[in-house]
């Protein structure tokens, strides 16, 4: 990462440890920790576009059935050290190395059997993963799961541990004698341990009755640890014997030991690789707690944040924000009350600007748009330097300079309280100059300030957009909406008033008002009232269309019950036409005996009533065939391998799979498409033709709707406009999906046509399919 982008001053202010330290706690192991303590922006578009894609690849993980989980993974370059300067390690060493390596063997292993394509950047992390099975499969075989050495690691092992438990039974044979023979001299009839050697308790008053050696006493005294002279030479053996064991165990472990040292770098390169895929699980995970997204990347396009909420407030209670810079607009002032969320706004723009170029999602609209800066400098609140003796002003003007000196045109400055901590009129001036100043080094910039001079300056220069942070006056207390195009007012007339100042001071104060500042608080309290208005006007319309959506929903539901119910009327028609049916061809039988038995003239009497019934049979079957092919289907009714009529492919086709309602993949004309349940009907007989005798001219506007539209190998400009005519055509045909094959290429094609649907208006959302179905090569789109 480039280390040039900031500075110290510019971290703290935007706190951006703060958001690190959110991050960390997503991570599994102070590797993943370590990493994301690192994280600092790059100005690398390519680098930064791949650990966003890497990230929400990751995060996609999350909703798969069987969702992606990492495991704890210890650091293991402590343990390569000490193994190298203090051998062998603990048996409960080796258990923790082979559990770090079988949890980045199994993420490793969970990655690569993805479909191909799914997660191609985490593919290229887990590569570099190394589960040195060999070593995993030594331990296994030599520790068990609670960390001690197996008795069969090795065959002497296994050999003296067979030789001890020998011996010690014949220890415990000779001391049981003893115990049986001195029944009054013992205290305690058992056999107890004391250093390495099997001993009785004895008496206190019994030592100069028996023949033994003594290994020590109780606490009280009374009872002595005796080892009779008969067991001294089986003891001897013993204790020889847990020597060679514990050598033994030691050799063991120097082995295992030398074997890891052997895969010390693998085991290193492993680690680091962890580390990454560590740090990027971190950043999916929190990118799905605080509900983030990936927002378009430019270079030099503007700073779009939509819905933006400040990731160290409480993301509950946070309004969100909007705040546009770009186009024609360099930079961006923002004004209002005090506790508004100027600053807030301020550091939100910068804390957004570090996240993206460090690889983090932001908790923004997905529609955002970003920009990508060599430089991010800031000056935000109040840093007095008692070192340097230096006032607020001076610590602040220092810190300007200093970022004066380092931007240039794909920088990002931002100021907060321009001019401030000096007098109001010469802070004025100066912020102006500033101003000026920051326009003159092409940089794209975003201040704050209370001064009017520089909200007029702002508010009528070409290169400037004007923000406001609105404010209750009724409430006493700010909204922390913004604004755009309206300058914003302090409101300390209004709020001394409804505090009790009275009105002839406040009267008063505004005579000490140059008139045209009077005349400009006006205006700007009638903008702020009108934008009030449009916001709250703005609010009732989602608010409709909300209750609209919801009617439409409810809607839907009868028209579902509806024709579940024409159903049932057509299966009761089924079983009426089946009846008749059968009484046609009770009919013939007769109608054959009566031939037999009767004169011709019964017979033909007969035949005419065969006729009627046959006659009423083919209405029937017409009718009911009519009606069956309008009837749509609920979801139950359909399964894999089912044959169906596809409306907007005018054919029929083969069920592959059921994933919902608005997800059905179904077999065509060679192609799998995926459509929704209101387009598949009951299929149509093999010989179904449409009538020949219907000829419709379409023309370019009212043309049948296809599968799918090409636009592969167009001008971007074309493509648009052929998606316009799809658009249109869906419309038409009542269609609520749609498909456009625009192949992979560059991308380039595929961005504008996914921005394009996104600002029709028309479009709910729209993505790529699986792999299996073209992936970035195709868009599928929902109106």
């Amino acid at each position: 990462m480039n280390n040039q982008i900031t500075n110290t001053r510019t971290y703290s202010d935007l706190e951006f440890s703060k958001l690190k330290a959110i991050i960390k706690h997503f991570a599994t192991s102070s590797l993943g920790k370590e990493y994301v303590n690192d994280l600092e922006p790059s100005s690398d578009t390519e680098s930064i576009e791949r650990e966003l894609k890497t990230v929400k690849e990751c995060r996609n993980l999350f909703e798969k059935p069987e969702p992606f989980r990492l495991k704890k993974v210890e650091n293991l370059t402590p343990l390569i050290t000490e193994a190298e300067e203090h051998p062998p390690l603990t048996s409960e060493e080796f258990l923790t190395i082979n559990e770090s390596l079988v949890n980045s063997a199994n993420a490793k292993d969970y990655i690569a059997e993805l479909p191909q394509d799914e997660a191609p950047n985490l593919e290229n992390i887990v590569r570099q993963i190394d589960g040195a099975e060999q070593l995993r499969s030594e331990i296994r075989t030599k520790i068990d799961r609670r960390g001690e050495i197996r008795d069969t690691a090795t065959s002497t092992l296994f050999d003296l541990l067979k030789r001890k438990r020998n011996v010690e039974a014949q220890v415990k044979e000779n001391l049981n004698q003893f115990m049986t023979s001195n029944t009054s001299l013992i205290q305690d009839n058992l056999v107890v341990q004391r250093s390495n050697r099997l001993v009785v308790p004895l008496r206190s008053s019994a030592k100069e009755r028996v023949d033994c050696v003594i290994h020590g006493s109780s606490n009280s005294g009374r009872t002595l640890f005796a080892e009779p002279s008969s067991a001294v030479k089986l003891n001897n053996e013993l204790k020889d014997l847990i020597s060679e064991i514990h050598e033994e165990k030691k050799k063991i472990r120097q082995e295992l030991t030398d074997l890891f040292l052997n895969h010390k770098n693998k085991i290193r390169r492993t680690q680091k690789t962890f580390k990454l895929l560590d740090s990027v699980y971190a950043r999916a995970e929190y990118a799905q707690r605080y509900s983030c997204s990936n927002p378009k990347v430019t270079e030099g396009g503007g700073l779009h944040l939509i819905d933006a909420r400040h990731p160290l407030l409480d993301q509950s209670e946070v309004v969100p924000i909007t705040i546009k810079i770009g186009d024609s607009k360099q930079g961006a002032t923002i004004t209002g009350p005090n506790t508004g969320g100027k600053t807030v706004t301020l550091k939100t723009i910068g804390l957004f600007s570090l996240m993206i170029q460090s690889g983090i999602p932001i908790p923004a609209s997905i529609d955002s748009q970003v920009e990508i800066y060599d430089e991010i400098y800031s000056d935000i609140g109040d840093e007095q330097s008692i070192e340097q003796s230096l006032s607020t002003f001076s610590s602040h003007m220092g810190n300007i300079i200093n970022i004066l000196q380092h931007i240039g045109p794909n920088s990002l400055a931002l100021l907060d309280e321009l001019g401030a901590g000096t007098d109001p009129e010469e802070g004025a001036a100066l912020g102006l100059s500033l101003l000026e100043a920051l326009l003159d080094k092409g940089c794209r910039f975003a201040v704050t300030t209370h001064y009017t001079a520089i909200k007029n300056y702002s508010f009528s220069h070409p290169q400037l957009s004007t923000f406001s942070v609105d404010f209750d006056p009724k409430e006493l207390k700010p909204t922390y909406h913004i604004l755009e195009g309206v300058p914003g007012k302090s409101n300390a007339f209004v709020i001394a008033s409804r505090l009790g100042v009275s009105d002839s001071i406040i009267e008063r104060a505004e005579n000490f008002l140059h008139e045209g500042k009077i005349k400009t608080e006006n205006i700007i309290q009638d903008l702020v009232e009108e934008k009030r208005e449009v916001r709250g006007k703005r609010q009732q319309l989602e608010q409709q269309i909300d209750s609209a959506q919801k009617a439409s929903n409810k809607y839907q539901e009868k028209l579902q019950e509806i024709k579940q119910d024409k159903n049932k009327a057509l299966k009761a028609e089924v079983r009426e036409l089946d009846n008749l049916v059968s009484e046609a061809k009770e009919k013939v039988e007769q109608t054959i005996a009566s031939a037999r038995k009767y004169d011709k003239q019964e017979a033909q009497k007969t035949l005419k009533e065969i006729k009627e019934l046959e006659r009423q049979l083919t209405k029937g079957r017409v009718n009911l065939e009519e009606a069956h092919q309008s009837t749509s289907f609920a979801l139950s009714d359909l399964d894999q391998g089912q044959k169906v009529w596809v409306l907007s492919a005018e054919d029929n086709g083969v069920i592959e799979r059921v994933n919902s309602e608005n997800d059905i993949k179904v077999r065509t004309r060679g192609l799998t498409i995926s459509t929704d349940l209101p387009d598949l009907r009951p299929a149509k007989s093999d010989d179904h033709k449409p009538d020949e005798a219907i000829n419709i001219d379409y023309d370019k506007f009212s043309g049948p709707a296809g599968i799918e539209l090409n636009v592969r190998g167009m001008t971007v400009q074309d493509a648009l406009r052929e998606v316009d005519t799809y658009l249109d055509r869906l419309i038409r045909a009542d269609r609520k999906k749609g498909r456009i094959l625009h192949g992979k290429g560059t991308g380039t094609l595929r961005r504008n046509i996914r921005q394009h649907l996104r600002n029709s208006g028309l479009v709910d959302s729209c993505y790529g399919p699986p792999p299996s179905e073209g992936g970035e090569g195709v868009t599928i789109f929902e109106l």
